[in-house]
């Protein structure tokens, strides 16, 4: 810590090194490290500059610190064939290494075991607890998103969403598995983290998609969340769920990849990845509303508004008005 005399004031005021390597980069003076005045009228306006920088400097602390008091909010769909956060989506694969992978793009070290996170896709389980897979795809998520803060500490409320049907049968299994070990310490990409889970929250999913626009939904609608491995349907009626009519179907995208992948090796006696088909998903509405015009005789006059959200999952809100 340094000390300069500004003309025109009657006490020193500190400055920081780094701060006087500045003053004397700007205006080519050395000035020597105890007190001096030394600087010229028009130089004394940089007192101001010197103030703010140690305000945000201060301010920039008091945030940091207030962001590792204060628990994160972090969504979370831990889904079957991609794991989506708010600002990231990676597939739910896991494979285990008993080194740290050379290729993986991303790894997680926990318990001194490596992981390579989305490399593959997980194979379909009903429940999400019969092991341990889901936990450390949620230590990668919230990585991601902590790291996105400029974070590697923090304590954090994760919001999650399990299929319409099952959160009432699942819903407390699912909450004690995700906090069975509430303080998460782990490296992620190389860095390490430490994590508090203070609390977790459960959603349906797919209800989110309408949860804020339930008033645009007069008459009988419909919501249909496609996902990788179920599929949710909700009746809404004039702007309310109808709870009695939910259903959740072990019927999603994986089985058409299955399928096709069956079709293609009876046709063409061939074996494709499944990323090849995967590839092909996105044009599948174009595909699917060209065949329904080319097959019609005339235009139907009350054809359904259909919204797409895409996230990894199809989410298609079909509303008839």
């Amino acid at each position: 810590m340094q000390f300069c005399h500004i003309s025109g004031y009657s006490s020193f005021f500190p400055v920081h090194s780094y701060e006087w390597t500045f003053l004397a980069r700007r205006y080519g003076e050395r000035c020597p490290p105890y007190l001096v005045s030394t600087l010229t009228p028009k130089q004394t306006a940089n007192r101001s500059l010197l103030i703010l920088l140690r305000r945000r400097r201060r301010q920039k602390e008091v945030h940091m610190t207030e962001m590792k008091r204060k628990p994160i909010l972090i969504p979370i769909d831990h889904g079957y064939g991609n794991v989506k956060t708010s600002n990231f989506i990676f597939p739910a694969g896991i494979t285990e290494y008993k080194d740290e992978p050379a290729m993986a793009t991303d790894t997680l070290c926990w318990a001194g075991r490596w992981y390579a996170i989305g490399d593959t896709h997980k194979e379909f389980i009903a429940d999400k607890t019969a092991d341990e897979d889901y936990l450390k795809l949620t230590m990668a998520a919230i990585a991601k998103e902590l790291n996105k803060r400029g974070l590697t500490e923090a304590p954090v409320w994760l919001a999650v969403g399990l299929p319409l049907t099952w959160v009432g049968q699942q819903k407390d299994s699912f909450v004690r598995y995700l906090t069975q070990v509430r303080n998460l310490e782990f490296r992620f990409n190389g860095r390490d983290y430490a994590v508090e889970v203070v609390g977790v929250e459960m959603y349906a999913q797919g209800f989110a998609a309408v949860a804020d626009r339930l008033k645009e939904f007069s008459g009988v609608n419909m919501l249909c969340d496609i996902g990788n491995g179920t599929m949710n349907i909700m009746y809404i009626n004039n702007g309310r769920p109808i709870s009695g009519q939910c259903y959740t179907e072990k019927f999603g995208t994986h089985q058409f990849t299955l399928l096709i992948r069956e079709c293609l090796m009876q046709e063409f006696h061939v074996t494709i990845e499944d990323a090849v088909i995967e590839k092909y998903y996105a044009l599948a509405p174009q595909i699917l509303a060209r065949n329904i015009w080319i097959r019609s005789s005339r235009q139907p006059k009350n054809l359904p508004k259909v919204s797409c959200v895409a996230s990894g999952n199809i989410n298609i809100i079909m509303e008839n008005k």
